[in-house]
């Protein structure tokens, strides 16, 4: 049995026996259940314009990744920036 990583490389089943001993998983992997919203929902959520959302992104404000022509956001970063913010 072989597992797909999100390079898109497959690995030997012995390697993948190994990564499912650990008790933390790496960061790409927790990720991939995670639920990711689109800058209007972003926006809508904070109050926030899509358009300012989409700036902020692209100033570096906001923690977020282009998937394709898109930009999404991950839930957990955006809670962890608004804490940041808050402090």
């Amino acid at each position: 049995m072989c597992a797909l990583y999100a390079s898109g490389v497959y690995l030997a089943a012995a390697t993948t026996r190994t990564l499912s001993r650990r008790t933390t998983y790496p960061r790409w992997r927790r990720a991939v259940s995670e639920r990711l919203v689109t800058a209007a929902e972003l926006g809508e959520h904070l109050a926030l314009s899509t358009s300012t959302v989409l700036d902020w992104f692209e100033a570096g404000r906001l923690p977020g990744f282009k998937l394709g022509r898109v930009v999404r956001f991950r839930e957990s970063e955006v809670v962890d920036w608004l804490e940041a913010q808050r402090g």
